[in-house]
């Protein structure tokens, strides 16, 4: 649009001057001063014409700018929808690893109740074990016990049984004092005299106990204990507690 207004103002300059040449009419000085205003306005438009040279030209530039700035907004906005795509995909991603976080933990924590069940019952079994173990001792110590008893016991009876028994004896019951006899029938039977006693009748001594066998059909469950060497002690029957110790010859 610059350069049309020029070319017009020249075209009129040129027009004015042949007008002015040809009619004779016009005063030098008024031709100075005219040719003077004319070459001003010319300087002005030629001004004008650069000042909208450089303004187009700041134009194309800030069009440009702003293409430049649009295409990287419209970028932006790509980089932007591509981000929001990747967050989601990180938001299901983390949606994913929670839940199979969420499982892990109570699978976790089912195991490790099972565990605590397993270790307590473990214990438990432990603890039977072990006492168990104590109760297989004192069995063994009971029967080990029993079995050197039984050995004192073997080995009592053999002595005793070798052991004669015949003689006078002393039986105190209930604090009374009976003067019995013990005689030797073979075979270790003894027979307890005299007869008319409720202790009277035939009795077997295997080494550890005089036991009724015969002669006393009242009392055949009498036995006597023997507790050391020349003493005996009555177990079981109506007389049991009575005692029985040999009578050392004066």
């Amino acid at each position: 649009m610059a350069p049309t207004v020029l070319k017009r103002l020249v075209v009129c300059a040129a027009v004015a001057a042949g007008m002015l040449g040809a009619s004779g009419c016009a005063k030098r000085p008024e031709h100075d001063a005219k040719a003077a205003e004319l070459r001003r306005q010319t300087e002005k438009s030629a001004q004008a014409e650069k000042q909208a040279l450089q303004l187009q030209k700041d134009l194309d530039a800030t069009k440009s700018e702003i293409k430049k700035a649009g295409q990287a907004n419209d970028d932006l906005e790509a980089k932007i929808r591509t981000l929001e795509q990747n967050d989601a995909g990180l938001k299901d991603q983390l949606s994913t690893l929670e839940q199979k976080n969420r499982t892990l933990v109570a699978n976790v924590e089912e195991k490790t109740l099972q565990l605590q069940k397993d270790l307590a019952a473990a214990r438990n079994e432990v603890k039977k074990a072990e006492q168990a173990q104590k109760d297989t001792e004192a069995k063994i110590k009971t029967l080990e016990q029993e079995n050197a008893d039984l050995k004192s016991r073997g080995t009592k009876r053999v002595a005793g049984a070798r052991e004669n028994l015949s003689g006078a004896w002393e039986i105190t019951y209930r604090q009374n004092v009976l003067a019995v006899k013990l005689e030797g029938m073979g075979s270790n039977n003894y027979r307890l005299a005299p007869p008319n006693l409720g202790f009277s009748g035939i009795y077997l001594f295997d080494g550890a106990a005089l036991s009724l066998v015969g002669e006393n059909p009242a009392h055949l469950d009498l036995a006597w204990s023997l507790r050391q060497a020349g003493l005996f002690e009555m177990k079981t029957g109506p007389y049991a507690g009575a005692t029985m110790r040999r009578q050392v010859a004066k």
